[in-house]
């Protein structure tokens, strides 16, 4: 039992040395910024961080005013047909201009603009003067001026038709007035606003250099270290990922794990044999022993036999003497000493002393022990390309503190509080300035809305207040009033639209050019127009070289155009991508994407050099004790035993020997020979009841034990030379092919190495490419200071101002006529206008002679 318990025991230890591979440690990685790594070393990144949230909302509002400012851009490129006059200004730079010969180019060009200027002046003059013949005519009695109504069956149509058109007019007038007021209005919302503008745009530059300074420093410091952490974990365990794989990679190509477990279950077949041997060297003692007992009670009995039987006469045994077998046919023909086991049992004691069990597993530690021997000889190797791999890390810090330089450097040369403070000096300073102007546009809105007020109450009390029953001479005061009203709106008409056209004039003198000769072009997706100015004028340094390449870059061959600039980072692109830092000094990322070279892995990983020809997993020591074994049951001649085991014990049958001798012994006559022989008789039956039955049955139990043993044996020498051929095939593998196979595995690893590289360059320039520093502010500060601030807000405001005093104007003109038509209908005349027939009252009295009956309608007069 308990070497039952201890054999388990050992089993257990093997067992456990056996399983005691080493294990990827650690499993898995990250680090304080939520990177992960598994075991098979794939990395997933955090999220790069967005940052600070900028202030700026780079969004327009027309606060419904988009239809006016589109109808007075609409009008502006009427004018301006010909477009932007580019062709016009190189000619006029080249001096290849000459009024005389293209004058036809400037008509085409600013024909439209010259023609508007000229209306508005001729507007301001012919106005004015109509509005002074006008007024004159009136005070003479004429064109409307005597209050005289001529009779008209159709008065009153003509009354309301003129009203509904005078409406129609009015409502028109009336939103030209209210755009006015809030043209005049944005135009001082643009100015309130442009210094929270300015300084959220400012500080959303400031925010934008910290953003992008914590992302690079996301990207290429934390992302750096934690990617070369997994790295240096894999260099580590490279007893793990190139030690066992070159194990396994022997095992698959060379059998030897299978090879170890054939020689461990001939180890089985050993331990049967040497059970059966020790059986039957056993069994083979105890049948000497035995034997040895036998053939001396034999020989002694034989000897004593013969004695009595040769002193047997004719007259003792009634002539029977001859009938005595003879003793000496019961000599034993067989001899166990003929079964020679003794060198084997030589050869099967060394092989036991040596245990082939132990040998076995030594080669099993061996050849187990492989991912240790390439972790102890790769050390070095190791420990250079950590070496190298830090001093990689060096080349990389200087692309960080670019970025913090170009920080500082910005944040030294733009005092960004310093701005700020002085746009908003400047903005405080014209603040009360536009409140004067804001103060001019409101009254020249409230001129207008005068005259829109008058028009329309004119309009309501003369309705309301006049019926077609009622004499032109007894009108209501209401409708009388309304009458006044409408007149009281055409003097004002007369009297402020010279003034409104001219200050119409004047503001889109200064407006129209602006928007379509600066704004236009300044609102350009790509600013195609200002970037041809700018390169083929040399209006940013020479014309043949890139200003911003140069200034940003330090490089006047990089193609960097303002308006690319702008649209890359409308679209949200990354600063890297918008302006090309790829070009700049010092953010080269090269560095990076070269890895391979500045590293030079593949080679460091290559020179790995393990020596596995020592690796004994065929030890001469567990080779010989096969050999020994093999010979040990080769030496054993079955054949020969079983020959001398097939033998009988005694030469005649000595059961028939007693019974003839019995038989013998009866036949005689009674006497001492008679007693000799049966007490000789008897002292045979005892050998064979005793001895002889010992020794057959020791020979029974030799014979099965040696037949076990020889069924035991065989196929084993057969067997033991396969595995020896076996062993030293696999010795011969390891010894040529070891460097093949770890080059294989090795290059398994070089692409693990690869992927975790490539997983942070990949990782760097699609970073740099699409997330970090997305130049959004940079395009904010153009849009919403240059484009919504000044164009949409000022020049828009200031355009839709003109505009709508034009409009306005345009309907004076119509509404002056139709007021002054419908005054005549309004107003209380002072006579009738006189017929010949004589016409009853009302009272039933006659009317004057003239006078047309009551049921008719007046007409103008």
């Amino acid at each position: 039992m308990l070497c039952r318990t201890i054999g388990i025991l050992i089993v257990c230890v093997v067992y456990l040395c056996e399983a005691a591979d080493p294990v990827l440690t650690p499993q898995t990685l990250n680090d304080s910024v939520q990177n992960t790594a598994d075991s098979n070393s794939n990395i997933v990144w955090s999220d790069i961080p967005k940052g600070q949230t900028y202030n700026t909302d780079a969004t327009y509002d027309d606060g419904g005013m988009g239809p006016l400012f589109d109808f007075a851009r609409n009008f502006i490129n009427t004018v301006f047909s010909g477009g932007f006059p580019y062709d016009f200004i190189v000619d006029v730079k080249d001096g290849n201009f000459e009024i005389t010969r293209d004058y036809m180019q400037v008509l085409s060009l600013f024909g439209g603009y010259a023609a508007a200027i000229v209306i508005g002046f001729l507007f301001i003059i012919i106005f004015t003067i109509v509005g002074c013949c006008f007024c004159c005519c009136r005070c003479c009695g004429n064109c409307g001026g005597k209050m005289l109504q001529k009779s008209s069956p159709s008065a009153g149509c003509r009354r309301k038709v003129y009203s509904v058109i005078l409406l129609v007019l009015v409502v028109f007038t009336g939103v030209g007035c209210i755009c006015i007021y809030v043209s005049n209005d944005r135009m001082t919302t643009a100015i309130d606003k442009f210094d929270v503008t300015v300084g959220n745009n400012l500080d959303d530059v400031d925010l934008f250099l910290n953003n992008t300074v914590t992302q690079v420093k996301h990207l290429l410091e934390n992302d750096l270290n934690f990617t070369f952490d997994v790295l240096f974990r894999d260099l580590d365990n490279v007893d793990v990922l190139v030690g066992i794989p070159v194990r396994d990679q022997f095992d698959q190509s060379a059998g030897i794990n299978s090879i170890f477990t054939q020689v461990g279950n001939l180890q089985t077949d050993v331990n049967t044999v040497i059970s059966n041997f020790d059986t039957v060297d056993n069994d083979l003692t105890n049948l000497k022993s035995n034997f040895t007992s036998f053939k001396t009670e034999l020989d002694n009995w034989i000897l004593d036999y013969e004695s009595t039987r040769s002193g047997c006469t004719t007259s003792q045994t009634a002539g029977v003497c001859a009938t005595f077998v003879d003793g000496n046919n019961l000599s034993p023909p067989f001899d166990p000493n003929n079964i020679d086991i003794s060198s084997a049992k030589t050869e099967i004691d060394n092989v036991r002393s040596q245990d082939m069990s132990s040998l076995v597993q030594t080669a099993k530690d061996e050849f187990n022990g492989i991912p240790e021997r390439v972790k102890n000889d790769s050390a070095t190797a190791i420990q250079d390309m950590k070496t190298t791999v830090n001093n990689y890390k060096g080349e990389i810090t200087p692309i960080i503190n670019t970025i913090e330089n170009f920080q500082t450097d910005a944040s030294g040369s733009l005092n960004i509080e310093d701005i700020k403070k002085t746009v908003t000096e400047y903005s405080d300073l014209a603040k009360p300035y536009d409140k004067y102007r804001w103060y001019g546009g409101v009254g020249l809105t409230s001129i207008v809305l005068l005259v829109v007020l008058l028009e329309f109450l004119g309009l309501a009390f003369g309705v309301c207040g006049s019926s077609s029953d009622t004499l032109p001479t007894e009108r209501s005061c209401l409708s009388n009033a309304g009458g006044n009203m409408l007149m009281a709106a055409v003097g004002f008409i007369f009297i402020f639209s010279w003034l409104l056209m001219f200050l119409t004039t004047l503001t889109f003198i200064i407006g129209a050019p602006v928007e379509k000769f600066l704004c236009e072009p300044l609102s350009e997706p790509e600013l195609e127009t200002i970037q041809k100015l700018i390169d083929n004028f040399g209006l940013l340094g020479n014309g043949n070289e890139s200003f911003l390449g140069k200034t940003l870059l330090n490089d006047p061959n990089v193609d960097l155009k303002i308006g690319t600039v702008l649209k890359d980072c409308g679209e949200g692109k990354t600063a890297y991508t918008a302006f090309k830092l790829k070009y700049m000094s010092g953010f080269n990322l090269s560095i990076i994407q070269n890895y391979k070279s500045q590293l030079d892995i593949d080679n460091k990983l290559n020179g790995f050099s393990v020596d596995f020809s020592t690796i004994e997993v065929a030890p001469a020591s567990l080779k010989d004790n096969m050999q020994n074994f093999k010979d040990s049951i080769t030496n054993m001649n079955f054949s020969s035993y079983t020959e001398e085991l097939n033998k009988n014990v005694t030469g005649d049958d000595l059961t028939a020997f007693i019974t003839a001798l019995t038989a013998a012994i009866n036949a005689a006559s009674t006497s001492d020979f008679k007693t000799n022989m049966t007490t000789h008789r008897d002292d045979l039956i005892t050998i064979r009841d005793g001895s002889f039955a010992n020794t057959v049955a020791s020979k029974n139990t030799l014979s099965s034990s040696m037949s076990s043993l020889e069924t035991s044996v065989g196929g084993i020498p057969a067997k033991i030379d396969t595995l020896l051929a076996s062993l030293n095939t696999t010795q011969e593998f390891l010894n040529t092919n070891g460097s093949t196979v770890l080059t294989n595995v090795l290059r398994d690893f070089v692409l693990r190495v690869f992927t975790i590289t490539d997983a942070l360059v990949n990782r760097a320039i699609s970073g740099l490419e699409n997330d970090v520093a997305k130049c959004t502010p940079v395009y904010n500060l153009y849009q919403s200071v240059v484009v919504i601030g000044f164009c949409k807000y000022v020049i828009d405001a200031f355009n839709g101002f003109w505009f709508c005093i034009g409009w306005c104007i345009f309907f004076f003109v119509p509404s002056t006529i139709f007021s002054v038509k419908l005054a005549k209908h309004f107003r209380r005349m002072k006579q009738l206008d006189m017929y010949d027939a004589t016409l009853p009252t009302k009272n039933g009295d006659q009317w004057a002679s003239g006078s047309p009956p009551p049921a008719y309608t007046y007409g103008d007069g």
